[in-house]
């Protein structure tokens, strides 16, 4: 048995440095369209999720899939200047293509960003800062379902379900994007 996981390609990633960026974080340092990027790094950030050794996935679940994104696309320095935005932005749409609402603000994401890409000077191993950014993640989601279940007697969670649910499939059906089918551990 196996269960979807949603992929963010690099393509989509670029679109999220490119234009979303500014959108969010406006008057800071600004990123540009098209500036030089290292698409191996690219690659190698939006794969990192999705890797396995002796057949297992080394990030079986879903937010762990996400620290791992998150953690390679501040870490791995794709883009001359953005990166951390990026990052964030980043996972929060990962984990809204895989049923997860991150409940943090930008400015907290930003900070634990600035955490993440600093991890080797902070005599962190590469394990670590996952479990950090992974401790951090579980504490600020909310699966989609449990939103729905609110709505159910609430309008404003109503609402709020709606809109993510949109947003989903936007980015699920975005072709940029993919699904990977993943064995179930169960």
């Amino acid at each position: 048995m196996t269960f979807p996981a949603y992929k963010l390609g690099s393509a989509y990633v670029e679109m999220i440095h490119d234009k979303l960026v500014a959108q969010v974080w406006p008057g800071t340092d600004p990123v540009q369209k098209n500036e030089p990027r290292d698409t191996a790094l690219l690659e190698s950030a939006v794969n990192s999720p999705f890797q396995s050794a002796l057949c297992q996935d080394i990030h079986p679940l879903t937010l762990d899939k996400g620290a791992a994104l998150f953690r390679s696309l501040c870490a791995n320095h794709c883009f001359l200047n953005g990166n951390k935005r990026t990052a964030v932005l980043a996972l929060d749409t990962f984990l809204v293509a895989n049923g997860y609402c991150l409940i943090l603000s930008n400015d907290d994401m930003y900070k634990l960003a600035e955490k993440t890409a600093s991890y080797k000077k902070r005599g962190l191993s590469h394990g670590q800062a996952l479990v950090e950014i992974l401790n951090t993640i579980k504490e600020a989601v909310v699966p989609f379902e449990t939103v729905a279940s609110e709505g159910r007697t609430n309008l404003k969670f109503s609402e709020i379900h709606k809109k993510l649910t949109q947003m989903q499939d936007q980015i699920r059906s975005d072709p940029r994007n993919s699904v990977i089918h993943i064995p179930d551990s169960n």
